[in-house]
């Protein structure tokens, strides 16, 4: 039985019913978490990189570094976000942060008290949702299409909660290969979208990990691109380019919001020697290093297309992405996929929940898969096996 006679100490923000539970081993295909191929990680590099930096720079990592980030880290963000994605800034509005997680979690904390809303697309980034929710945050779900959140739905939803005397803390958009739809916003949807938080006066917090992944269509620019965008923040990531366990992320804050972020910013960068090395790889090779990713995960899309087709049929609808690392798969509206997942773990397949991206609508009958970290041969493998669990448990015809 758990021990409860501390809980009156706890924060209020502190869920009371946590639990701490050994992570389940991953099954043989995972298909449930956006891992990136392990054999295009860039090991060798890496460690010929931070070799370098040290030689360079090692004596520095006595001192502590500066609270947003290694100047010349941030000078190679401000290159990159002009270059790809029309973004003018100085590394003085930059901020290092460990992956897209922790910007979630510092833009949250500094907007959201118990009870605030936050409005979204309709389904979005389950990490968010878990952030939103620790710090009390109603979600408000808007309507999507191909190109991500509609602008009539956002202004509906926005003008409903105002008759009930609610305003929107921020408006939290992935307008780039939408996690988990995969929708990607036109130029002209984003000036729609800025256009309307700026008639409601609501901040827009654009989160844009997956921009970098585009294997077809305009590469549009960012809505932090555009004029007057002193109420966006913006947010991207290297994990999806290099991975995951590098943790390495930054956030562009307008002059509007940036000494109040660093006022709950707790100034502790990722590890230097993470920072260093990446700096040292990413300066000489990363546009080669992106273009060999986007060829690579496009056969990868193409390759769980096809066996989605073969052993799914035309029992579920799929939009094919234009990018990104997550194929969204909608069953027929009586279709409960949940309590397939448990079975379908015990014969080794593993797949994201559409509820777990849900801000509020009933989301049983969707499922999203990623196709980023198995090879060709695993994916149509694991994809069948799936399929004959489907057909098993009566979800897919026999």
């Amino acid at each position: 039985m758990k021990d409860k006679k501390y809980n009156s100490f706890f924060a209020n923000n502190v869920p009371q019913n946590s639990v701490i539970n050994e992570p389940l081993p991953r099954p043989k295909y995972d298909f449930a978490v956006a891992f990136p191929d392990p054999d295009h990680f860039p090991i060798g590099e890496l460690h010929q990189s931070l070799g370098e930096a040290l030689k360079d720079q090692g004596r520095d990592l006595v001192f502590y570094p500066h609270p947003q980030g290694l100047l010349e880290f941030r000078q190679l963000v401000c290159k990159k976000v002009k270059e790809n994605r029309g973004i003018d800034v100085g590394p003085e509005n930059i901020i290092i942060t460990a992956g897209s997680g922790q910007s979630i979690n510092l833009i949250t904390q500094l907007f959201v008290d118990p009870g605030d809303t936050i409005v979204s697309e309709k389904f979005t980034y389950s990490g968010a949702l878990r952030v939103f929710e620790r710090f009390g945050a109603q979600m408000a779900g808007v309507d999507m299409d191909s190109e991500g959140m509609i602008p009539d739905s956002l202004t509906n939803k926005i003008e409903e909660l105002q008759t009930k005397g609610i305003t929107p803390k921020f408006i939290y958009t992935i307008p780039t290969f939408q996690n988990p739809v995969g929708s990607d916003m036109s130029f002209q949807r984003k000036k729609e979208i800025l256009a309307i938080s700026k008639k409601f006066e609501i901040p827009l917090f654009e989160d844009d990990c997956y921009a970098d992944l585009r294997f077809e269509g305009d590469n549009h620019p960012a809505i932090a691109s555009l004029p007057e965008t002193d109420n966006v923040l913006y947010s991207g990531s290297f994990s999806k380019i290099l991975a995951p366990g590098l943790r390495l992320g930054w956030i562009v804050a307008p002059d509007t919001f940036l000494p109040y972020l660093m006022a709950v910013n707790p100034g502790t960068t990722p590890s230097q020697f993470t920072i260093l090395s990446a700096l040292y790889f990413l300066r000489e090779n990363m546009n080669e290093h992106i273009e060999g990713l986007t060829n690579m995960f496009r056969g990868k899309r193409d390759c769980m297309l096809g066996a989605i087709g073969e052993y799914f049929g035309s029992e579920v609808e799929i939009i094919a992405p234009k990018g990104g690392l997550y194929l969204w798969l909608k069953f027929p509206e009586h279709v409960d996929v949940d309590p397939i997942l448990p079975i379908a773990r015990e014969k080794g397949v593993i797949y994201g929940l559409g509820n777990t991206f849900s801000t509020g609508d009933n989301a049983n009958n969707y499922i999203r898969l990623c196709y980023g970290y198995h090879n060709l041969e695993d994916t149509v493998a694991g994809i069948e096996l799936l399929s004959n669990v489907f057909r098993e448990q009566g979800i897919l015809k026999p």
